[in-house]
């Protein structure tokens, strides 16, 4: 091996130790370096580009040179020497192997998915017994579910699997621009026969007009009465519609097809992975759930003070338990500083570290970000795959879900079953601990605060160490305001590479030209734009802008109504230099609460997010409200708002909203109750706004609702 020939070459007096005993919980891979450099006589560290990686290691009496060789191995590294360095870089051999694998795995995986749906359109019949469908039968018997899925039998899936966070795929049955794949010649037909299908459901169908609730905005009831409406006027266009739901943790997959003027005439949804549709109808009664599994061990793993600490302060945030827990301050100074205490090195080290002492092993492992929510922390809260024994541990590694376990000589070696996406998906702890202290010093971080975390991480759905942090600590990261709720994140990076000078233009309401944008800046203007969170408004339609419900649910929902408000059509080569973005600018108060002992920041609540806790006192959620312990008062301070748009033609346009909220030094307490006379008016015109929402309709026909118009 090389690094056997380093060893060579160390002076005598250097020469290290023949074995190391060494255990560490969760580290940057450079600062398990020095360490063992102490330990060793060797001169140890990594490469930036290395150090990002996050090791666990316990060995006792073992050879150092197989420590190090398994500390490349665990993290795709190799060793050089630089002078009398040994230096721990990545390896472009092993990680461009690793690229081609995961692909492949990928690939795979959506491949094997698409045949799952496939064979799920003739699932194995109900018992006589049943009364009420399950879901597979359900999704059999949806017209929209066949026809995605016959369509996704003919696209390649290595164009799916290449997707990556944020990202849309779009594939057309003909006249395909440059931003669209080709589905299968076969489309015309599927859509022909989705066509009748529709239509024979929609005939048998009762009259859905007299059944829905008196008093729903026309836009919703439009978007309802659309979908069960005949189809008259043949296709002339076929798109499949892929983009990630990073909640859910799959593709959400749409149908549109259109007219020869282009108009939508009908459109459906399905996803690629309906597995979460059988979680929901377990939950519903609608699916039987799986045995559960007998357990096939009992050896405990011993958590620390920290770890039992941590999982109590989590289960706060858990949905099914309101109740706001203290952080204890020893704790809280720690996790402000996840570059210092890393997020790992709780539960997921805990577990790892008992399972190695259990089984006697020589351990070294590169854990991904993953493993904190899917094994780890989280579900230890949430009862969802958590760790409660070593056996349990060992099941995970087997499974090859999220880690993947390599038996090397007496090592045992894990690391990330998706190396690739693993470390593109890291979170970079030193950014998240400055994203924390710009908060710390400011009651909340400003817009380029955020920004700049952005540039440097994935979005927050994607990473839960990221997620929980922002939930404790940054929740502004995930929304800044009930308007900018649903904030691309590809708009925060790209507001974060504008230039002082820019940024003044928008902020004072002004326009920029995309002929001003350099190459970088209108990639990410173009991910904006054709990313899976854009939604295309036509101007002359007046859609409404306040009815931050109608939004959410047209994020789900898609409504689009013509062929302008599809980015591949309406862009086909891509962003035109006469794009421009536009900014109207407004100002508002927000008062920052923040729960006991800082624990549960609830953030800046402006007008809106007041109004709707009023909304929602009142009707039948007011029992549930009642359980989250709001505070009497918080400190006055001022946000701003940009409401950006990104012209796309004389009528398309982009809109996104940025916020940014500033509080002074001696920022004025005010009680929530007893609001300044200017605050309270602003709440109450938006409290009259909220009902005569979607929402307030929506809320005035569930169970015991006390809304008062």
């Amino acid at each position: 091996m090389v690094l056997s020939l380093l060893f060579c070459a160390a002076s005598l007096a250097q020469q290290p130790p023949a074995t190391v005993s060494y255990t560490t919980v969760a580290k940057p891979v450079g600062a398990v370096l020095q360490d063992l450099s102490k330990l060793t006589n060797l001169k140890l560290e990594a490469k930036p580009a290395a150090s990002r990686e996050i090791v666990i290691v316990s060995v006792h009496a073992a050879p150092t040179q197989a420590v190090l060789d398994h500390i490349a191995m665990a993290t795709s590294c190799e060793w050089t020497k630089t002078g009398d360095t040994l230096l721990l870089q990545p390896s472009d051999a092993i990680r461009g192997k690793e690229e081609g694998q995961e692909l492949a795995a990928r690939t795979k995986k959506v491949a094997d998915m698409i045949a799952t749906k496939v064979k799920g359109l003739t699932p194995p019949k109900s018992s006589a017994s049943s009364t009420t469908p399950d879901i597979a039968s359900i999704q059999a018997a949806d017209p929209d579910n066949r026809a995605i899925t016959l369509l996704l039998k003919g696209v390649d899936p290595s164009v799916l699997a290449s997707m990556g966070p944020g990202e849309r795929v779009v594939f057309a049955s003909n006249n395909v621009t440059s931003m669209q794949h080709p589905l299968p010649s076969d489309a015309a037909s599927i859509v022909a026969d989705w066509i009748a299908a529709h239509n024979k459901q929609v005939q048998s169908m009762p009259n859905i007009s007299s059944q829905l609730p008196p008093g729903l905005p026309k836009e919703f009831t439009d978007m309802i009465m659309e979908r069960t409406r005949p189809v008259s006027e043949a296709p002339f266009k076929a798109l499949l519609i892929a983009q990630e739901m990073p909640i859910i943790g799959t593709l959400q997959l749409t149908l549109r097809v259109y007219g020869n003027k282009g108009n939508v005439i009908i459109q459906g949804q399905s996803f690629l992975d309906d597995s979460f549709l059988t979680r929901v109808g377990e939950l519903t009664g609608q699916s039987k759930p799986p045995a559960p599994t007998k357990p096939v061990g009992n050896t405990p793993i011993v958590y620390s003070a920290d770890s039992k600490a941590l999982i109590a302060v989590l289960a706060g945030v858990n949905p099914t338990q309101p109740q706001v827990k203290v952080i204890p301050a020893d704790l809280r100074q720690k996790l402000l500083h996840p570059e210092v205490q890393d997020p790992l090195s709780y539960v997921v080290s805990d577990a790892y570290l008992s399972t190695a002492k259990a089984r006697n092993l020589q351990l070294v492992a590169d854990v991904p970000d993953s493993t904190f929510g899917q094994s780890g922390v989280l579900g230890a809260v949430m009862g969802v795959r958590s760790w409660k024994t070593v056996e349990a541990v060992e099941s995970d590694w087997s499974s090859g879900d999220s880690v993947l376990k390599t038996t090397d000589g007496q090592f045992t070696v894990i690391k990330p079953a998706l190396p690739v996406r693993a470390r593109a998906e890291r979170l970079d702890r030193g950014s998240m601990a400055e994203l924390i202290a710009a908060g710390e010093a400011k009651r909340m971080p400003s817009l380029d605060d955020i920004c700049a975390f952005a540039l440097q991480n994935d979005p927050p759905g994607s990473n839960p160490v990221t997620m929980t942090y922002a939930l404790l600590f940054v929740q502004s990261l995930t929304s800044q305001s009930m308007q900018g709720a649903f904030v691309d994140w590809n708009m925060l990076r790209f507001y974060g590479t504008l230039s002082p000078e820019q940024k003044q233009s928008l902020r004072t309401g002004g326009t920029i030209s995309f002929q001003t944008l350099n190459e970088g800046q209108r990639n990410l203007a173009g991910r904006v734009v054709f990313g899976s969170t854009a939604k295309i408004s036509i101007q002359s339609d007046k859609p409404s802008s306040k009815d931050f419900m109608m939004k959410t649910i047209s994020m789900f929902l898609s409504a689009d109504k013509d062929f302008r408000q599809e980015p591949t059509e309406l862009l086909p080569n891509g962003l035109t230099a006469s794009t421009t973005l536009s900014s109207s600018v407004t100002e508002e108060p927000v008062v920052y609460t923040v729960g006991q002992n800082k624990s549960m920041n609830f953030g800046a609540l402006g007008p809106q997010e007041l109004a709707m806790f009023d909304l929602i006192k009142e009707g039948p959620l007011a029992a549930a409200a009642g359980n989250v312990q709001m505070p009497a008062s918080g400190l006055l301070g001022h946000r701003m708002n940009m409401d950006l748009m990104f012209h796309l033609s004389p009528e398309s346009v982009v809109e996104q909203r940025l916020s940014d909220c500033s509080f002074a030094s001696d920022a004025q307490t005010v009680s929530l109750t007893n609001l300044p006379t200017d605050f309270r008016s602003m709440v109450d015109k938006e409290l009259a706004d909220l009902k005569s929402s979607t929402l307030a309709a929506l809320l005035k026909f569930m169970p015991a609702t006390a809304i008062h118009p």
